[in-house]
């Protein structure tokens, strides 16, 4: 049985029981349109389409076809046309996939920039646990920076306190202290800021200590306390008169 394809009426010689197989539905191997070939078919007298002897006349443009050409020819011997289920392959689907977008490399440095930024924000903020180790301070040696201890006063806590007349003249007093840093990192020795109230609370005298004021003279050590060191101090003060009846320890 001859049929021919309704979209480039290229004509093919089939076997009708193939056709039946399959509903009778083809696929042209040219231009790869799917049709019924029984519909198709040509009669046994009708000869394929002959060559028009004249141009037509021209027709409007139509729209593209959806099907395109293979890109080989087609060899003269071929088998029966066997049915099939699935779309040809369109060309565009052969083609390797796009290649993914690359990241611009302004976008990266911007990135490792901003990474670089927050590392260094963490590590200002938990600087009291990175900057009492030794290649923190060879690393501020070489950059000829200064480390500076992280400071807590409230951490600094009164564990003894006295404050008792010294006979002589003039009178005197004696303040005894002991304080201890409770904080969980060294940090520098506090001010001490020292207030005189008579009995009903209002203030007689107040004076303000530095770690040089109150540490014994011969003192050869750092102005700072480790975690849990206790530091004693004894101190001799003006007595300025009857008037004084209580006293109150700040740290600064």
């Amino acid at each position: 049985m001859k049929t021919r394809c309704p979209n480039c009426h290229t004509v093919y010689d089939v076997d009708p029981k193939v056709l039946e197989e399959a509903d009778g539905l083809a696929r042209c191997y040219h231009c790869g349109t799917v049709f019924d070939a029984f519909e198709q078919r040509l009669g046994a007298a009708e000869p394929p389409l002959p060559e028009p002897e004249s141009p037509p006349e021209p027709e409007p443009p139509a729209e593209p076809s959806p099907t395109r050409p293979l890109p080989f020819e087609l060899p003269e011997d071929l088998e029966e046309i066997e049915p099939a289920n699935e779309v040809a392959l369109d060309a565009e689907d052969a083609l390797a996939p796009p290649r993914p977008r690359r990241t611009p490399f302004w976008q990266k440095l911007l990135l490792v920039l901003l990474v670089l930024l927050l590392v260094a924000q963490i590590a200002w903020i938990r600087r009291d646990l990175w900057i009492h180790l030794p290649q923190a301070a060879q690393l501020c040696a070489v950059l000829d920076c200064e480390l500076r201890e992280k400071a807590r006063p409230q951490d600094f806590h009164v564990l003894e306190r006295d404050l008792e007349p010294i006979p002589g003249d003039p009178p005197a007093l004696r303040l005894w202290l002991v304080i201890r840093n409770d904080a969980p990192f060294p940090q520098p020795l506090p001010r001490l800021q020292l207030t005189l109230q008579d009995a009903g609370g209002a203030l007689v005298a107040r004076r303000l200590f530095s770690p040089t004021d109150y540490l014994p003279s011969d003192w050869s050590g750092p102005a700072a306390a480790l975690p849990g060191e206790v530091i004693t101090i004894d101190l001799r003060l003006k007595d300025p008169g009857p008037r004084a009846r209580g006293f109150v320890i700040d740290f600064l």
